[in-house]
């Protein structure tokens, strides 16, 4: 799996404005890759007290449900990353990031993107809010605020004429507290069907073994066996991996 954003990954071309407290700013994105959405970054500058950030929904071109928020935290000086929820990012679907602090400067400019920006007042920071039901006011530009996704990474693979089973076995190590993280397996014909989810239709295995000398080391298989028909020509297959937390693994594939 390998990183992905959206949104404003720079302060070049922004300038610092003085938040006023009880807001809460939104900038307008689409999203380039689907994948995972892990947390949301916005600048700050001299802050003072506890901010956070969220997701939002596009509702007709406004902030619409909120989708995932950070939990709120101090403050520093620079980018502050909040982590959210792991909910699903669609490629080419619109979102809206948005973001509250309790004191400091934040970095928006109204040439800096072709995005929109909005605003809501008199909310207390710094839950963000579950909806937005109408906008204090909007205009052009962004905000210095960017979402990370989590973009499975692909592997393709032929399937011969007939075949009825697909086996995917990862095989990766891993070193840390609390349980280790489980692979999440997807296979994909031809132009993206059918596609086949390990949490519909699959049987899987999985063994976690700890390794002698440390209770908090692991060695891990994941196998999930996949059964497909209809394959009356030979084709090429994608197969679809995430891996929260590991950037090492070995990947088998089976046709038969």
């Amino acid at each position: 799996m390998y990183a992905d954003t959206f949104g404003n990954t720079s302060i070049s071309g922004m300038f610092p404005y003085p938040f006023s407290s009880g807001y809460v700013l939104f900038a307008y994105f689409v999203a380039p890759s689907s994948g995972s959405l892990s947390s949301i970054s916005f600048y700050a500058a001299n802050p003072s007290g506890n901010g956070n950030a969220g997701i939002y929904s596009d509702s007709s071109g406004m902030p619409g449900s909120l989708l995932a928020q950070g939990t709120p935290g101090a403050l520093s000086n620079g980018w502050n990353t909040f982590t959210t929820a792991s909910i699903s990012i669609t490629a080419s679907t619109t979102y809206w990031l948005g973001f509250q602090m309790q004191g400091g400067s934040f970095y928006y400019s109204t040439v800096a993107s072709s995005s929109s920006r909005a605003w809501i007042a008199a909310v207390t920071c710094c839950d963000m809010p579950s909806s937005v039901s109408s906008l204090t006011g909007s205009g052009s530009g962004s905000y210095a605020i960017y979402a990370s996704v989590g973009v499975p990474s692909s592997y393709s693979f032929n399937v011969k004429s007939g075949a009825t089973q697909i086996v995917v076995t990862l095989t990766y190590g891993w070193t840390g507290s609390g349980a280790p993280p489980a692979g999440s397996i997807t296979i994909v014909g031809p132009g993206g069907t059918p596609q086949y989810q390990e949490s519909a239709g699959a049987v899987y295995d999985r063994t976690t073994i700890a390794v002698s000398g440390s209770s908090n080391t692991y060695a891990l298989l994941h196998r999930v066996t996949f059964t497909v028909s209809g394959i009356t020509s030979p084709q090429v297959w994608t197969a679809l991996i995430s891996l929260a937390s590991v950037s090492t693994y070995n990947i088998t594939i089976e046709v038969s």
